[in-house]
């Protein structure tokens, strides 16, 4: 699969079709399916305060919920199942309940590259055995690099249900802003096919020895 399926539409993104600046209207819409396939669901809704989607991917993965977490937590394996990442790395070691991760995006000449801090806060239901990811946007733990754009608004989760025969439901649902000069309607034909890229690649990479042996303390 190509990294950069709308490059055509993304050079346009320099022609002055700016997204507008957010209002302070913080609502947000009803969530519409816009693509199920494979199993994978992605729903898309507007936001008051912004030109730029939110979305939610929902699927199955057949693998336990220590393995599902040990690869959502590895910052360094993202670029290897999350599109348009060139660099991941952990900036605290995870914690019982949090770790904070660097993250680098590689973006088409002439657009600059991002980059992003990314606090995560680990949860789980007792009663239920679900666990919850929480991920936001820390922009100012690092000086920014002169050559990427920092990502600044940056909110979502990862909802791990288990089901029965390690099987587990991922519900993946994530709204940022990039920054800079790409139009919103342009971010937003991004928003159906790399949740489900993400959701596939998830479901393969999970089966990977170190995955499977994982052993996560806060699970415990």
């Amino acid at each position: 699969m190509p990294k950069y399926p709308l490059i055509p539409l993304l050079l346009m993104a320099i022609t002055g079709f700016f997204h507008p600046a957010f209002s302070q209207d913080n609502s947000s819409g009803e969530w519409q399916l816009a693509k199920e396939t494979d199993g994978i669901r992605v729903y898309l809704r507007e936001r008051g305060d912004s030109p730029i989607k939110e979305f939610r991917a929902v699927g199955q993965v057949s693998a336990s919920m220590s393995s599902v977490v040990a690869l959502l937590i590895d910052a360094e394996a993202a670029p290897d199942w999350y599109n348009h990442v060139k660099e991941g790395r952990l900036l605290s070691e995870p914690a019982r309940d949090s770790h904070l991760a660097y993250t680098a995006l590689s973006f088409p000449w002439p657009l600059s590259d991002r980059d992003m801090i990314s606090k995560f806060e680990y949860k789980k239901d007792k009663n239920t055995g679900s666990v919850r990811l929480q991920v936001q946007s820390v922009p100012d733990h690092l000086p920014p690099d002169d050559k990427m754009i920092r990502i600044k608004r940056l909110e979502g989760y990862w909802m791990l249900t288990p089901l029965d025969g390690d099987v587990v439901e991922v519900r993946y649902q994530f709204f940022a802003d990039p920054e800079g000069s790409i139009p919103g309607w342009l971010i937003n034909m991004f928003l159906v096919e790399d949740p489900i890229t993400a959701m596939k690649n998830l479901r393969d990479f999970v089966q990977k020895p170190k995955y499977q042996q994982a052993e996560i303390a806060f699970l415990k």
